[in-house]
């Protein structure tokens, strides 16, 4: 009898108090975790930034933020201990967020878009992207050093945000039936400041702390009371594809063609802008085409190979580039050492073998002039062949004409920059703009392909955003045609380009299409690997670029595995002789690759399958020091030390609810105590006295 009165007494408290208890549904108002965007925390090699909670969540009354009035008025008049702000999105920034944390009074921050919000000019990067780690110091190229003490700025919207260290929880709101919820509740009960109050509790409760080597220590002392893990690195594949088949035995001179394929921004879960930037690499992928189009005597006569590299991580201190160098000089590019099978291996490619570098990077914004960038440090030693690299880009004819950097300035944010810290080679960088950025919204969740003038909604149809797009296409396919040219006369020593040299714009119109408004399309079907076509599910929305935590080798995502099975089916040889089993088992070496794509249809609904050859490979674009756990001075600023803090599964949290005053809490709370004693004292009388209340009966 004991035991069941104990029983039945906790279960009704458990029952009374849980989630899905009527108190709780009458009192709380929980929102879906989907509808909103976190910020979460990230840590580098010095520091740590993003935001968290603690580990309840953070509590605050809802004060509206929508006007400059309404803002200043929270700063100058708010009174309470504890609020959560509603903020207008065109009032959000790394401005507010310092006086946010100044004040002292801020839970939590939730921003949200009013309707018919218009987008204006906001990037959440730093002004002087890449400068931390960059090519310029005390003792070479000063006078470039810190660009925010120049004339210019190259990112002169951008105010920092994303390297802001925040102590409360920033969410953003992308559902406008929960924002008017919240709206609806503050207006309602907030007005008067009359309790109750309309309030929140924030949770995004984060795991890491301090930097990344402090946080991988941690992780790395695992006991049976610990979390099972702090933070993971950040990381993934950087992508190689060789014009000629490569060699086991010797290697020729280089050209590296490179491009950064991933993206960043300041809410995790809008892993997705960075349209601008992601010109870049889908012009190098149809230069790559341009150039694949060469039959396989053309290619094997070229006097240098061509190697066209797409940089995974380069928004985090151009990790992509570190470890590739780092590779070079360890003699694991393009493929690791394996002592078993050193043989078969392709001949390590060693930074003294590159001759020339071309870097794609903004080209979204380009009108009739593309800008070729260089270092000015490099070219006063040696102005010739960069000059040379200058003057075989415009003899190319096409619509587009090719412009010097601005003088007085340095090399633009680039994976260059990282590559001449080893050694200087002659090299540029393909830009839309001079001194700045054309791109306002650099890396903001607003660097869409809205951002570049492709107007679209739910109704818009696929025909239509392809039209929209062929502008655009048309002045990518020029510069393309442009790179294709001087690529082809450096590596083979010629004047002349052959004819077969060229792609269709209508083919850099669907890279767009693809890559920044639908995956689901025609191209990325086409060349997907027969064997993946059941486990990959395209969605119908541009793929997220952001490159998270690293997976292992041989472990691609999507954006970076369709770079790969893009580069093949643009680089490769076709071996329509071989089938699905005689293709996978042919390679005799690993020099090249044997992959059998889904290829075009045919009939409505058969495809063409098709067995390609290729020597594009994928290589770890991590953090060497975060792998070998060696932390001193020189990997933290050179190998790319970031790590994402790990979090639980039910991390994040919004609520929302209508709080008392203090005196009226601690009156609950007390009469709660009260029942709670009145509640355990009367289980301990009736157990007690059970023998008398409860008497049992004589057997008859």
């Amino acid at each position: 009898m004991k035991k069941i009165t104990y029983f039945c007494f906790i279960i009704n408290l458990g029952l009374s108090l849980g989630q899905n208890s009527l108190v709780y549904q009458l009192t709380y108002t929980d929102f879906d975790e989907t509808h909103y965007d976190k910020c979460v925390r990230l840590l580098n090699g010095s520091h740590q930034i993003g935001c968290q909670s603690t580990n309840a969540g953070n509590v605050g009354v809802l004060h509206i933020i929508d006007s400059q009035k309404t803002k200043e008025d929270f700063f100058n008049k708010g009174y309470l201990k504890s609020y959560v702000t509603l903020v207008d999105a065109i009032f959000f920034g790394k401005s507010i967020v310092q006086r946010f944390k100044a004040s002292g009074k801020v839970q939590g921050v939730i921003v949200y878009e009013p309707d018919n919000f218009i987008v204006q000019p906001w990037s959440p990067e730093l002004s002087c992207p890449g400068n931390r780690f960059g090519l310029y110091n005390s003792s070479s190229g000063s006078e470039y050093q810190n660009c925010n003490s120049g004339a210019y700025q190259w990112n002169p919207t951008g105010d920092g945000l994303t390297e802001e260290d925040i102590p409360f929880p920033v969410f953003y709101l992308k559902n406008s039936t929960d924002r008017d919820r919240l709206i609806n509740c503050t207006n309602t009960h907030n007005q008067d400041d009359t309790y109750p109050l309309c309030a929140v509790q924030m949770k995004s409760r984060m795991f890491g702390a301090v930097d990344s080597q402090t946080c991988t220590r941690r992780s790395n002392w695992q006991t049976s009371l610990t979390a099972e893990g702090y933070c993971d690195p950040i990381g993934g594949r950087n992508i190689v594809s060789s014009l000629q088949k490569l060699s086991t035995s010797s290697t020729v001179g280089t050209i590296l063609v490179t491009a950064p394929i991933d993206s960043r921004s300041f809410m995790s879960s809008f892993t997705s802008p960075g349209s601008d930037l992601a010109t870049g690499f889908i012009t190098l992928l149809a230069t790559s085409k341009a150039l694949g189009n060469l039959n396989s005597a053309d290619k094997s006569s070229l006097t240098k190979n061509i190697i066209f590299t797409l940089l995974e991580g380069e928004a985090f201190d151009n990790l992509g580039t570190t470890r590739m160098l780092y590779d070079m000089k360890n003699g694991n590019f393009p493929l690791e050492k394996d002592e078993k099978n050193k043989n078969s291996l392709p001949f390590p490619i060693k930074i003294d073998n590159i001759t020339n570098v071309v870097e794609f990077r903004q080209l979204g914004n380009l009108a009739d002039k593309l800008y070729a960038h260089y270092d000015p440090v490099s070219y006063s030693k040696n102005p010739t062949e960069i000059d040379q690299m200058v003057q075989q880009l415009n003899s190319t004819k096409t619509s587009i004409t090719v412009a010097n950097q601005p003088s007085n300035i340095g090399l633009v944010p680039s994976s260059l920059q990282t590559i001449l810290r080893e050694r200087e080679i002659p090299g540029v960088v393909l830009t839309d703009y001079g001194k700045n950025f054309k791109n306002q919204r650099y890396f903001s969740r607003y660097d869409t392909l809205k951002n570049l003038g492709i107007k679209y909604n739910d109704s818009t149809s696929d025909d239509e955003v392809l039209l929209q797009l062929q502008p655009l296409a048309k002045k990518l396919t020029d510069v393309a045609t442009m790179a294709a040219g001087i690529l082809y006369k450096l590596a083979s020593g010629k004047t002349t380009v052959p004819t077969d040299v060229k792609v269709e714009s209508n083919l850099t119109a669907q890279l767009l299409y693809c890559y920044l408004y639908k995956a689901n399309c025609s191209l990325f079907q086409k060349v997907l690997p027969t064997n993946q076509v059941s486990a990959v599910k395209l969605p119908n929305s541009p793929l997220p670029r952001y490159t998270s935590v690293y997976q292992g080798a041989n472990t691609l995502t999507l954006p970076s595995g369709f770079a790969s099975y893009l580069l093949v089916y643009f680089t490769g040889v076709s071996q329509p002789h071989l089938n699905q089993t005689t293709c996978v088992a042919n390679a005799s070496d690993q020099t090249s690759r044997y992959f059998y794509l889904s290829g075009p249809v045919y009939n409505s609904t058969t495809r063409n399958n098709t067995c390609v050859m290729s020597s594009t490979f994928d290589t770890a674009a991590v953090s060497p020091a975060l792998q070998q756990n060696k932390f001193d001075k020189d990997s933290a600023s050179t190998a790319g030390l970031w790590t994402e803090s790990r979090w639980s599964k039910n991390a994040f949290k919004l609520t929302m609810f209508l709080q008392q005053d203090e005196t009226s809490q601690g009156m609950v709370l007390l009469a709660g105590c009260i029942m709670l004693v009145l509640g355990f004292t009367s289980v301990y009388f009736v157990n007690s006295k059970a023998n008398v209340l409860f008497r049992s009966t004589p057997p008859l």
